[in-house]
């Protein structure tokens, strides 16, 4: 079904899934399909007939009191198509009914955002500031925390306090260790070292500030950034804004700083942007390497590495060039230049381009067409290059505000519009 589905064949799958349903089969079965096919008909644009089955499905998931995924999924999907088809109350109380059921902490940020802009279509302010505050309050750091501040005008506040000057870290002995193992290049010394000096923090229920600090500054020292990443996902909230409010270059490294001004001088590509990408591609990892084969900071793939090279007048031999940080930050950076003069210096499209290759994206501006580019990103049917946008959007934000004092403009208006 879903083979003839992503074939565009709809009538065919629909058909499918009908027969399906007339068969006995569990619950389970009946309410997948059921999800399937009200998917199916948003393509044929048959509306009704998608709320049908979606509604369907939601009353048997209801009737059993049984709070999945799909339960989630389907609340989403619904409430989605009545906010695009302006039911506005509608979409309202399919949201509501989602927050009640949904398990997701990130589906929680969506909801709390597009419940808060629904609000705003029916112009009722004030629960819209409530939902855009309560936002903000549990995604400080996120994509849509950060558009409920934007819209709410309330400015981001970030520290660009520097360990070496914080006296709670003293442990010079592992960071001169550190030093010396990073600089010859040796990487599984290096991991063992660290699952001794590291791990044994992470193991524990809690980490004070002091513990969290030392852990995260030997990653950074290793140049671990992945795990630092990572390790954001272990915080509480309130450790969380610590770092985020005075330690955000352990979290938006600005490593190979001269070789991005490099390419931003050669390619007028704001360094924030480089920067947003090398941290979402690679996460600094300078011998990075995709089952896609993507290769490097900037994750290109070699034939792209190659037009790109040539197009420029760039020396490149081969995908071995591409683990150079300099090599590849200035052949990305030329690429994303190219995307950006394609797409009429159109964030969103030339980041969704970068991700997933021009062919679907020009595929998604003729058939997702809104005013809103927001609901755009929203509608991009891939799943990873959605997320991809959403969290570059994120980073440029960061960056853009760490690499200059934006004391007035901290929001860059031109990365959604």
């Amino acid at each position: 079904m879903r083979q003839k589905w992503n074939l565009n064949k709809n009538k065919t799958a629909i058909e499918l899934v009908t027969q399906l349903l007339k068969e006995p089969q569990s619950n389970f079965v009946k309410e997948e399909a059921l999800y399937l096919r009200g998917s199916i008909y948003i393509q044929e644009k048959q509306i009704e007939l998608s709320l049908k089955d979606w509604n369907e499905a939601l009353k048997t998931l209801s009737d059993k009191k049984y709070k999945s995924e799909l339960m989630s999924k389907i609340l989403w999907k619904k409430a989605w198509l009545l906010r695009q088809e302006k039911k506005y109350e509608e979409a309202i109380k399919a949201f509501e009914d989602l927050k009640k059921v949904n398990q997701n902490i990130y589906t929680d940020f969506k909801v709390l955002f597009w419940l808060g802009k629904t609000y705003l279509d029916l112009k009722q302010k004030q629960l819209a500031r409530n939902n855009f505050l309560e936002l903000i309050e549990k995604d400080y750091f996120g994509y849509y925390g950060l558009l409920a501040r934007k819209i709410l005008n309330k400015k981001l506040e970030i520290g660009k306090t520097s360990l070496k000057k914080n006296k709670l870290f003293q442990n010079k002995k592992a960071e001169a260790i550190i030093h010396w193992l990073v600089l010859f290049d040796e990487s599984e010394l290096l991991s063992k070292f660290l699952k001794i000096h590291v791990n044994h923090f992470l193991k524990k229920d809690k980490l004070t500030e002091t513990e969290w600090l030392e852990t995260i500054w030997l990653l950074a020292k290793a140049k671990q950034y992945l795990q630092i990443f990572q390790s954001l996902e272990l915080m509480d909230d309130k450790t969380k804004k610590i770092f985020l409010t005075k330690y955000i270059y352990l979290l938006f490294p600005i490593d190979f700083y001269e070789d991005v001004n490099v390419a931003h001088q050669k390619w007028d590509v704001d360094k924030a942007l480089i920067f947003s990408i090398i941290r979402q591609e690679s996460a600094f990892n300078v011998r990075a390497r995709s089952p896609a084969d993507a290769f490097g900071l900037m994750q290109l793939i070699p034939s792209t590495a190659n037009q790109t090279a040539q197009k420029n007048n760039i020396p490149y031999k081969g995908y071995r060039d591409l683990y150079n940080p300099l090599k590849n930050i200035l052949l990305g950076t030329a690429y994303i230049k190219f995307l950006l003069k394609k797409y009429n210096n159109n964030f969103s499209f030339s980041v969704s381009a970068y991700n997933a290759g021009s062919i679907p994206v020009n595929k998604w501006k003729e058939e997702l067409k809104t005013e809103d580019i927001l609901e755009w990103i929203e509608n991009i049917p891939y799943e990873e290059t959605r997320t991809y946008v959403r969290l570059l959007i994120r980073n440029y934000i960061f960056y853009h505000n760490l690499l200059s004092d934006r004391t007035k403009n901290w929001f860059p208006d031109w990365i959604i519009q």
